[in-house]
């Protein structure tokens, strides 16, 4: 990546929730930007919630970038768990804020109780980082800053750019990785008709004042710039967290044995692997498949989904010699377990505007991928663009099961090979420059 040069370089402070080392997903997409601004010669400063165990203002780090670290206030979330937990004989806060969370998501409640909550979780759960994100951020503005960057959700990440460019008057640019008063899975029991309605102006007033808009996928994209006027959506752009390495092709030959299949993730919303693990129970009988030809691994919180116990139904359906689980590895190691496999499950429904940030790991090895997507979604749309690939757009057994048979050649009509203008176009680096080709200018 060519380097800025120094006297034009910019100054900027990203204020992100999740940042290495945290572990969260959402922690990735920041550390790519702050790279890619550090590498192009600006100077980075991260503010970000404090993990754990952490001490002091600072984060050390080897690469340049300064991390400021603060200690997120008790918001309501937490104030209203401390109430009731006084109510109960044992448990910790957390695990209180849990249980009557996840009891109030899968029921119906009163008028007031949901009243209560829509505000407990405006905008979200993570209200309390926004005075210290705020005021930290504001100590840096005085020693001058070019560019403050937020990146969300959390969505109270961009409260703290919205202060900023409203009190400081300082050039934005705010990055949604997630819908926001368009996200399907925030539980009706935590919004009301008042809080949607502040959510919603909030969320125009982000639209309306930052510099930029960066979209990580189309459709979060169109759903953004159909919010404002024809002539603001200049400054909306798509930039995808992108593919971080480009494996080469494997080398041609003889298959190894066994067939290895893996799914590394977790369980939850729509991800159900039912489906996928009746369809190859069938495939197995039929084929009479043992563990000298397949092997499939689920790595990850992996054994149970909806409070139905999974390794109970691979036993159910007689798959206990062939499927097997792992809990959590580190990623290098998942890393490896990925280019070691033959298919890669994806299951992903239930996001018709969103991506993975595993399509992007599994598209770089150049391995065929097995994806149970939303019809016309994005990530079955970037699937059939970039070919090689087996997209399912319905749960339909039938397909799951002629998928899995193409993909171990036991019948005909396996894809080709994935378009490598398109793993180019694709990568981190590249869409990195696009995004800095937009901030500079």
């Amino acid at each position: 990546m060519h380097v800025r040069d120094t006297a034009n370089a910019m100054r900027v402070i990203l204020v992100s929730y999740h940042f290495p080392p945290d572990p969260a997903v959402g922690s990735l997409r920041p550390q790519s930007v702050a790279a890619a601004l550090a590498a192009q010669g600006h100077t980075v400063v991260v503010v970000t919630a404090r993990l754990p165990g952490e001490t002091g203002e600072w984060r050390t780090r080897a690469d340049g970038i300064r991390v400021r670290i603060v200690q997120p206030l008790p918001g309501p979330r937490e104030l209203w768990a401390q109430i009731k937990s006084r109510r109960r004989t044992t448990g910790s806060t957390s695990e209180t804020v849990a249980a009557t969370e996840g009891d109030v998501a899968r029921r119906s409640v009163p008028t007031w109780k949901r009243y209560l909550y829509s505000f407990i979780w405006l905008p979200d759960d993570r209200q309390g980082f926004i005075p210290p994100a705020a005021w930290a951020a504001s100590m840096l503005v005085r020693e001058g800053v070019d560019l403050i960057y937020t990146s969300a959700p959390p969505f109270s990440t961009h409260l703290v750019g919205l202060l900023l460019r409203t009190f400081r008057g300082i050039r934005w640019v705010a990055e949604f990785r997630d819908p926001w008063t368009d996200n399907p899975w925030k539980p009706d029991a935590f919004k009301s008709a008042a809080s949607l309605s502040i959510e919603r102006w909030l969320e125009s007033r982000t639209l309306a004042l930052a510099a930029r808009t960066v979209s990580v996928t189309d459709g979060i994209h169109r759903q953004l710039s159909a919010k404002v006027s024809p002539s603001a959506r200049s400054r909306f752009l798509v930039v995808r967290n992108g593919i971080q390495r480009v494996l080469p092709p494997r080398a041609e030959g003889p298959a190894p044995q066994p067939f290895r299949i893996l799914y590394i993730g977790t369980f939850y919303l729509n991800r159900d692997p039912t489906p996928f693990l009746q369809a190859l129970a069938r495939v197995r009988r039929r084929h009479d498949l043992g563990p000298q030809q397949l092997a499939v691994t689920f790595v990850g919180h992996c054994r149970q989904f909806d409070e139905r116990r999974i390794d109970r139904e691979v036993s159910d359906l007689g798959l206990d010699d062939v499927v097997s689980f792992r809990d959590w590895v580190p990623h290098d190691t998942a890393l490896e377990l990925i280019r070691e496999s033959d298919l890669l499950l994806l299951l992903a429904r239930g996001q018709p505007t969103q991506v993975p940030n595993k399509l992007y790991e599994y598209l770089g090895t150049r391995i065929p991928i097995l994806a149970s997507v939303d019809e016309n979604g994005e990530s079955a749309v970037m699937l059939r663009e970039i070919g090689g690939h087996y997209v399912m757009e319905a749960e339909e057994p039938a397909l799951i099961e002629r998928a899995i048979e193409q993909a171990m050649t036991l019948a005909p009509g396996r894809p080709g090979t994935p378009d490598e203008a398109l793993l180019e176009e694709w990568r981190t680096s590249v869409q990195m420059q696009r995004l800095l080709s937009a901030i500079e200018t």
